[in-house]
């Protein structure tokens, strides 16, 4: 096992895993990539944090992705950003983390009403995502609409 650091857009570290077979040699390179500040702790798949960044244009819309990329949907549905309404709260590391990733990434002077803005998109989310495994329970598939004109009576 080699471990390496690479400085690019974000701090990733490279460990190379090699794996031997009787006429087979295997490398696999995974990455993980810091989400925000190290201090949190926080870290993805390089690939998901490239995936989130080059797919969003603004903070809401990186914190969302961000969201994605740490928490399963199932954990989703069971918080909001700081716990309310009989909900757990979002892991105070990983709220940070984000935050921290969002204001490196599109800076603001108004960071406090910016984050307060991020806050309800991330608990918005969670709310999404409780209702989507509510109505998969009840074998609702909220994605698909069925409108079938002939049921309409035209009296």
């Amino acid at each position: 096992v080699c471990v390496c650091v690479c400085v690019c857009v974000c701090v990733c570290v490279c460990c190379t895993i090699c794996v031997f077979t009787d006429e087979l040699f295997v490398a696999f390179i995974v990455c993980a990539a810091v989400v925000g500040d190290m201090a949190y702790g926080v870290s993805i798949p390089a690939i998901s944090l490239m995936e989130a960044e080059t797919s969003s244009d603004n903070r809401q819309a990186l914190a969302r992705n961000l969201l994605d990329a740490l928490l399963p949907k199932s954990i989703q549905a069971i918080s909001s950003s700081y716990g309310s309404k009989g909900k757990k709260p979002l892991d105070s590391s990983i709220l940070k983390a984000i935050r921290s990733h969002c204001f490196l990434k599109y800076p603001s002077k108004e960071m406090k009403q910016d984050w307060g803005r991020i806050v309800k998109v991330l608990t918005d989310k969670c709310r999404d995502q409780a209702r989507k495994s509510t109505e998969s329970d009840q074998g609702i598939n909220s994605d698909e609409t069925i409108i079938n004109s002939d049921i309409f009576d035209e009296r």
